[in-house]
């Protein structure tokens, strides 16, 4: 399935996944066969668009992406609120970076695929030796094990001993998927400026994923179904973790800027 096979939408300078999720989940599938790679997968949502309004670099890293996709209801509902306008036409459905990462999981399960999940904290007792691994739940009594290495003490401020590790992980394990857990802008950025490197290793994919094995490890609790469906689970980790408020004043902002694109 080649990328001009599905639908994307252009929102705030972006051109998003606007198709269904199964078109997406064939797409990616259909690079694991492919000599190209590595597939780079990076999760826009509300708070993501406002910082690169204000981070043209961060911008550019969103654009450089191979699939953009709509994790933030917000994006959803700004899109559908300006396809009204005849702005632009709206995002299909929501897809979250979670529900992705568990599908690939269920891969890595399936078909014995190493996988390293990289940042993150408190997955699993560090290891001197080598990554530990890590067992996911992705259904009744199944789990997919992925490799775990935190890389870097401050993403902000990475030293050379932990490139080197980060590098000597890659070279050793070879994964099939990379999930790059830094947390925005940061993950983005790593993506894009290590490309070489991942290519190298023979990574097929590499997914921005945020907080995802933050809830997939339980290390968190998952938002109640009820508030997963209407969107609001970015309100039930605010109520588990006060002190991202500063954070979720960028909604504020995004509810700005999409008034004044109208």
């Amino acid at each position: 399935m080649e990328k001009s096979t599905y639908q994307t939408s252009k929102i705030f300078d972006l051109e998003v996944f606007s198709s269904p999720k199964q078109d997406l989940l064939s797409f990616l599938t259909s690079r694991l066969d492919s000599n190209i790679g590595p597939l780079l997968v990076m999760t826009p949502n509300p708070e993501q668009i406002i910082i690169s309004r204000n981070n043209e670099s961060f911008l550019h890293t969103l654009q450089s992406a191979d699939v953009l996709i709509p994790d933030g209801i917000g994006l959803v509902v700004a899109s559908k609120m300006l396809s009204l306008f005849g702005k632009i036409q709206p995002l299909q459905e929501r897809i979250t970076g979670r529900e992705v990462t568990l599908d690939l999981l269920k891969l890595v399960a399936k078909d014995g695929l190493t996988s390293l999940v990289l940042g993150g904290q408190g997955y699993a007792s560090p290891s001197q030796v080598a990554p530990p691994e890590i067992a996911i739940p992705i259904g009744k009594q199944l789990s997919a094990k992925v490799y775990w290495f935190e890389g870097y003490a401050d993403i902000q401020h990475p030293t050379k001993a932990e490139e080197a590790a980060v590098l000597a992980v890659l070279k050793k394990l070879k994964p099939i998927f990379v999930f790059v857990a830094f947390g925005a802008p940061w993950q983005e950025v790593w993506l894009m400026s290590h490309k070489t490197e991942l290519r190298a290793a023979g990574v097929k994919l590499a997914m921005a994923v945020g907080g995802a094995f933050d809830v997939l490890t339980a290390k968190i609790a998952p938002a109640p179904a009820v508030l997963e469906k209407l969107g609001l689970e970015w309100l039930y980790r605010l109520w588990q973790e006060p002190w991202r408020w500063r954070r979720q004043l960028k909604l504020l902002e995004f509810i700005k800027l999409v008034f004044q694109s109208i």
